[in-house]
């Protein structure tokens, strides 16, 4: 309410239309937040050991302070403001967005949903209006609705460009590609990681490579990230024949990789490596299959050529959405806690439901981790 407060005291008055847009797709997700309501861990009647059993905190009552309305069991939070970001376009994959919409609900991750073209902002406002406003985690943006642009166009630099606003008004950012899938709220993760390296920034590699992957940025907001992200994103609109992942990996000092018109003064950040054999694991190079680590998976392209491999891996991003969005899973999670989907998949049945969606990941996990390559 404070950060909200604060924004709307600003003159936004000579500001573009498509500034008005992102400012409010931000401030719908950061209300989002606020909500005492997304707070339940629990059920009518819990007890503190089992609340903490569920992986939730437990906050006692006190009778002398009136009652809040937050439950006592309650979901963790993060200290600092995070908020996810993504970036979808094409018929194809809009109709992975509602689904989407629902599980980040379900695991009260709220993020900022980048849908550009018809097809997936209508998707994205659908499904959010289905939940109501009032109950979804997810603000959808399409920064070219309402004719600023080609309203069928897509591109990556709209979610850089969010990032770049989310982090000049103080909020920590979790961006990650839309053909990937989250098993649980990452943000306290997050935060514990970057508290234990003072990291500013933290990414995940491929298991075959020693060079970090786009699909996952978790960036912590602070003068010296919002000041190298505008020069980022700067030098990337500028130059669109280079690759974001080779200047992110090169302006990072990560990789000996080589960038044409580097920007200057880059600011130092401090850069973490996630896990990425089994915590925030992907498909290149596989990963080691340790179902009770696992948080992330993204379906990268293979190291190999294979056939279809755009529509293999939108068909395994759907089997894990409709599993984990099926009413059994939900009654499992409910009884089992908010955490436990990964446990649900590892220990079920190999013909069940949750067996036969495991074994899409199964399938591409490794016994011995590979070399990792020099990225060229």
């Amino acid at each position: 309410d404070q950060w909200v407060g604060l924004v709307r005291r600003q003159d936004f008055s000579k500001l573009r239309p498509i500034f008005h847009s992102t400012l409010e797709a931000v401030e719908s997700v950061v209300m989002a937040m606020t909500r005492k309501t997304t707070r339940e861990c629990g059920h009518s009647g819990i007890t503190e050991e089992t609340c903490l059993t569920r992986g939730c905190l437990w906050v006692p009552k006190d009778p002398k302070v009136p009652d809040d309305g937050v439950p006592s069991c309650r979901l963790p939070k993060p200290e600092r403001k995070v908020i996810g970001v993504s970036f979808v376009w094409g018929e194809n994959w809009a109709k992975l967005v509602g689904k989407f919409v629902f599980w980040m609900t379900q695991l009260n991750f709220h993020c900022i949903l980048v849908a550009m073209g018809e097809a997936c902002r209508k998707a994205c406002e659908i499904a959010v209006s289905g939940l109501s406003q009032a109950a979804s985690t997810v603000s959808c943006w399409d920064p070219f609705e309402g004719g600023l642009g080609d309203p069928q166009r897509g591109s990556i630099l709209q979610r850089h460009a969010i990032i770049h606003v989310l982090l000049h008004l103080g909020l920590d950012v979790v961006a990650f590609d839309f053909d990937t899938f989250w098993f649980s709220d990452p943000r306290m993760r997050f935060e514990e990681l970057a508290a234990e390296t003072k990291a500013d920034v933290m990414m995940t590699r491929h298991l075959d490579a020693d060079c970090f992957n786009m699909g996952l940025l978790y960036i912590r907001a602070s003068s010296r990230s919002a000041e190298w992200y505008s020069k980022y994103l700067e030098w990337l609109h500028l130059h669109p024949y280079e690759r974001e992942q080779r200047g992110v990996n090169f302006l990072l000092g990560f990789t000996n990789q080589k960038v044409s018109f580097a920007p200057k003064d880059m600011p130092k950040l401090k850069v973490g490596v996630l896990d990425d054999e089994n915590e925030f694991a992907s498909s290149r190079g596989g990963w080691l299959g340790n179902w009770t680590k696992i948080r992330f998976f993204h379906w990268v392209n293979l190291a190999a050529e294979v056939m279809a491999w755009a529509t293999i891996k939108r068909n395994h991003v759907t089997a894990f959405y409709q599993c984990a969005l099926n009413f059994m899973t939900r009654d499992l999670m409910a009884r089992r806690g908010p955490f436990s989907f990964p446990q649900i998949l590892a220990e079920a049945d190999p013909e069940s439901l949750w067996g036969r969606t495991r074994k899409l990941l199964d399938e591409l996990s490794v016994k011995v981790a590979p070399p990792r390559q020099v990225c060229w």
